[in-house]
């Protein structure tokens, strides 16, 4: 179905005298490229968040808010840095699609 569904992509782009003329040999390595990059400074972003939420919630002195500011840095932190640590694997997810 899918196979069908991609020949009539291809005859429409055809008949419309679009053609594919680009190469796409690099295409993949650069995309890898841009995913270590934002893993880098997503990291970065992630580490920064820890220690941001760690000051809070040490710095709160019993007050409630503050506390819970803190904690909620921290576990966003740790979602992110999740998100970060699977990121190759969603990038390829996606790429995946499109094939």
């Amino acid at each position: 179905m899918a196979s069908a569904a991609s020949a009539n992509v291809q005859d429409a782009m055809t008949n419309a005298g679009i053609t594919g003329t680009g190469q796409t040999d690099g295409l993949f390595e650069d995309l890898t490229n841009v995913v270590y990059l934002l893993m880098g400074v997503g990291g970065i972003w992630a580490v920064a968040f820890v220690v941001i939420g760690g000051m809070l919630l040490a710095g709160s002195s019993g007050n409630p808010q503050k506390r819970g500011q803190g904690i909620a840095a921290l576990a966003t932190a740790s979602a992110g840095i999740f998100v970060i640590y699977k990121a190759y694997d969603i990038a390829g997810w996606a790429t995946g699609i499109a094939n």
